[in-house]
């Protein structure tokens, strides 16, 4: 579940999960981007405005640069994690929290969805069983107009899924599979797809990478 000041949302949880990216574009060097990605809608049984008002769906995101771990089951927190008491707190969080509203109040009509920076608290994660998670965090969201909104998530959301680039030549999904476990430890999957370029990149040369394939891995808890 997601509140934000007295309003709840359900989960979707069919989008909705920690994403692993390897190299991702636009970075110097070999790393690990990860990323929790939230779907919500408002529902009749929770909301305190009449159910005739429009539903609303929002989008939450947070996306660390600079956690990094050896396997995926030690999952903890995306580096906002909480310190102990006799531990001096001086850890720097390298990401951002974004609260995208797709459907609702704050969206325009055929506007982009209006997005809205996160201050991310301390996050807890635990593995329940399986690639599933439980996860909980507070935040408060910056609205344009000057508005803040107290936000806390409460939610098992499962270890989705893993993207990168890998050699043109050979079978990339094994070659993808092969990487992800050496670097995240051993792990299945229920689906390896190659991503087609988009074609729309030719027109920018200096960004058309001809000699890569992007595979998406998912796991069997997507």
């Amino acid at each position: 579940m997601l509140k934000i000041g007295t309003r709840c949302y359900e989960l979707v949880r069919a989008h909705s999960g920690f994403f692993l990216e390897l190299d991702p574009a636009m970075q110097p060097e070999p790393m690990q981007q990860w990323r929790l990605e939230a779907h919500f809608v408002s529902s009749p049984a929770n909301a305190l405005l009449p159910v005739e008002d429009d539903v609303e769906y929002l989008r939450l995101t947070v996306t660390a640069d600079r956690y990094r771990i050896s396997d995926w089951r030690e999952l903890t927190g995306l580096g906002l994690e909480a310190k102990d008491d006799d531990e001096e707190d001086s850890r720097t969080f390298y990401g951002e929290g974004i609260l995208e509203y797709m459907l609702g109040p704050e969206r325009e009509p055929l506007d982009e969805p209006p997005a809205f920076p996160l201050i991310v608290g301390d996050m807890e994660v635990k593995r329940k069983e399986g690639y599933l998670f439980s996860c909980e965090f507070d935040a408060t969201v910056k609205f344009d107009d000057g508005r803040r909104e107290e936000l806390s998530l409460e939610a098992e959301l499962p270890f989705a899924g893993v993207s990168m680039d890998v050699p043109i030549n050979g079978n990339a999904v094994a070659i993808a599979l092969a990487r992800a476990r050496r670097e995240i430890g051993p792990m299945e999957i229920a689906d390896g797809r190659v991503i087609a370029h988009d074609w729309r990149l030719k027109e920018r040369p200096e960004a058309w990478v001809d000699s890569t394939r992007r595979v998406l891995l998912r796991t069997p808890w997507w």
